[in-house]
This record gives C-alpha cells, sequence and structure tokens, in this order.
C-alpha cells in the first residue's frame, strides 16, 4: 500500500478545501455525542448499558465525552438497535463489507473511493498526525468514530447522507438543516436528473463571466429547452438548492453525491444519462462520431480476479474525486459526464435479455 506519495500540487490552506456541505464548521466530537443521544431516544443511559452488556456508566461516558467512541463501538450500537449497518456502508461503497467492518478496512475503503489521499493528505484534512493515521491504517489502533465522521465531513460530499438515517430534531441545528438540504437537493436530482446540468452549467465560466441572469444562455450550455430552464430553476429556487445575488444564480451546494441509502435515487440519475449516453449511437449506421468516453470488455472471471477488478474500478473512481477536487479553483468550460457500469451476466434476467431474438 503506498502512503507516502507526494502532492502534485503545493499546499493550499484548510480553509480553501471547503466541501460546501459541513467542512470546518462542524465539532465532530460533539456530533458524535449527539448521534448517541439520538440513538438512545426515550431510553435512560443504564438502559442503553443493559443492552449492550456493559458495566454501569459506559454509555454516560460515551455521551459525555469523558470515554472515547470508537468504530467497533458504533458497531456494536447498531447491532443492539437493529440498524443494517452493512447495508448503509454499501450504499456508499458499493460492495458487500459485512464480513468484515473492522475500523481501518471501512476507513481505508472510503479513503480509496474518496480521493485516494495519502497519508500526508490525510493528516492535513483531519488534523491528525501521521503516525497516528499509519498506526490505524495498519490495524494497530481502533478508529475513533468522531474521525470516521470527520473524514465524511472534510473528505467528502457524503456525511449527511450518512447521518440520514439516524438523524431527529435532536441534532445541532446546523446538522440538521445541512441534512435537509442534502436530501432535498439529492431527491431533487433524483426526480428530475437533467437538473443535474443546469447546475453545473451555474458553475460554468460562461455563466459566470456574463453581467446579467440569461434563460437563452443556460439553454445553450445545457441543450436543454428554455422553457425547461425555468421549470428547473423554479424547482431548485424553490427547494433553495439555488440562491439569486448579483442579478445571477448561484448554487448552494456545488456538488452533490447520488451515494445514499436509496438505491431507488441513485439508480434513477444513472439511467438518465445512461440513456443519454445512447444518443451518441444514434446514427445511421448506429456508429458514434468518435470513441472517446465509451470501452468495453466482457470475460469471464474467477471470483478473485472480479474483487481484484472492483478493487481497482474504485480506486478510479477515488482518482476521479482528487482531479476533481483539485480543480475546485479551475474555470469551467464543459459539463462532462461520467458513467461506469460494470457487472456479471448473470444480474441480468432472461426475460430481459434479447440473445434469443
Amino acid at each position: 500500500m503506498e502512503l507516502e506519495r507526494s502532492p502534485k500540487k503545493p499546499e493550499k490552506p484548510l480553509s480553501d478545501f471547503d466541501h460546501d456541505v459541513f467542512s470546518h464548521q462542524v465539532n465532530y466530537q460533539k456530533l458524535t455525542q449527539d448521534l448517541l443521544i439520538v440513538l438512545r431516544g426515550d431510553r435512560a443511559q443504564v438502559d442503553m448499558d443493559r443492552l449492550l452488556g456493559h458495566q454501569f456508566n459506559q454509555w454516560h461516558k460515551w455521551e459525555s465525552g469523558q470515554k472515547k467512541f470508537r468504530w467497533k463501538d458504533w458497531v456494536k450500537v447498531n447491532q443492539a438497535l437493529g440498524y443494517d449497518l452493512p447495508q448503509l456502508l454499501e450504499s456508499f461503497l458499493g460492495q458487500d463489507v459485512s464480513e468484515n467492518l473492522q475500523g481501518f478496512h471501512i476507513f481505508n475503503q472510503f479513503r480509496t473511493k474518496f480521493g485516494n489521499l495519502n497519508l500526508h493528505e490525510l493528516s492535513r484534512f483531519l488534523e491528525t498526525h501521521p503516525s497516528k493515521l499509519r498506526r490505524l491504517l495498519a490495524n494497530d489502533q481502533d478508529l475513533e468514530f468522531s474521525l470516521f465522521l470527520k473524514f465524511l465531513g472534510n473528505c467528502s460530499r457524503v456525511l449527511p447522507a450518512f447521518i440520514e438515517p439516524y438523524s431527529s430534531s435532536r441534532l445541532n441545528p446546523l446538522i440538521s438543516r445541512k441534512v435537509k438540504s442534502y436530501s432535498i437537493q439529492r431527491n431533487l436530482e433524483a426526480q428530475f436528473p437533467w437538473l443535474a446540468s443546469l447546475e453545473a452549467a451555474l458553475e460554468l465560466r460562461d455563466y459566470k463571466s456574463s453581467t446579467i441572469h440569461s434563460d437563452v444562455l443556460l439553454a445553450n450550455l445545457t441543450g436543454l429547452p428554455v422553457s425547461s430552464v425555468r421549470v428547473g430553476l423554479k424547482l431548485l429556487q424553490d427547494n433553495e438548492a439555488i440562491t439569486w445575488s448579483n442579478n445571477k444564480f448561484h448554487l448552494v451546494m456545488k456538488r452533490i453525491d447520488m451515494e445514499s441509502p436509496s438505491l431507488f435515487e441513485s439508480a434513477q440519475l444513472a439511467r438518465h444519462w445512461t440513456e443519454k449516453s445512447l444518443q451518441r449511437f444514434e446514427t445511421p449506421d448506429g456508429v458514434p462520431q468518435s470513441k472517446k468516453g465509451f470501452a468495453y470488455r466482457i470475460y469471464p472471471a474467477s471470483k478473485k480476479s472480479q474483487q481484484q477488478i472492483l478493487e481497482k474500478a474504485r480506486q478510479f473512481v477515488g482518482d476521479i474525486h482528487r482531479i476533481l477536487n483539485e480543480d475546485a479553483d479551475e474555470p469551467k468550460e464543459s459539463i462532462d459526464i461520467f458513467l461506469l457500469h460494470m457487472f456479471s451476466l448473470d444480474e441480468l434476467s432472461s426475460s430481459n435479455s434479447d440473445f434469443e431474438n
């Protein structure tokens, strides 16, 4: 495992890495304690101790911050309260993790997917000494749950979705608002997948450099009818996904990741843009104008190679995240769509197959 790779660019101050959702506005230790209060609900702290088979006062120490709450404790609490943590994690990672829920393994899977951050970068993002992270990644030290939350908040956009299944009005108002806003915008993009292109257009240099808003300009940038642009902007504004200032619209959250406990939402978005990608083949001879952007391989695979290929795909997605993060301050000239499809033939039912036709 390569951990000591040097960063490709000079270091930026942490304040420049604003992921729009939580960033450094949150006390992650306090968030951990708030989540424990939410999970306890109306039960007494001593009742939680009995449920978990702990000595008296253990839950109080976690909830008050007197004792560190670790990943193994989070797993145990979820199991005791009937939450399907493996299923939740699978919705983010795209793989079954039920056989290995150890903190270092889960942390490393998230690290790979969301930017392939090396030890140096992780240390800076998480404001933690590299030696501590080295011990963690070597499985010499159990993961502090607050550090995991901090990774989700500082290095990805998925913390709201991770909290969502547990959230309630008992959470800090800032957290509750962010979770709600994130959920609304994600749901909008699932219901109306073409809205994602409209949101992206608001970040393009052509729109940002214009002095006033123009529906026609957005229509030209997205290929949408002007009427759809107007409907989309109203939807986004009504749901507080965009704001109006200085005669133009601005995004509230600049990137929404569809990873969430809802497979339906991510599938809706993926299906829309998959169908859009097929339009490139709608030519007289079924051949697109170029081979740019698509590749294929159909192959027999052992379980071992299947897992290795999936791991390479996760690393690839992590590199995409890295590139997008490093691109944050660059002017944007185009709207690109990235789709990745990998599946086994046995996932397709014979009723959906055209092999016999």
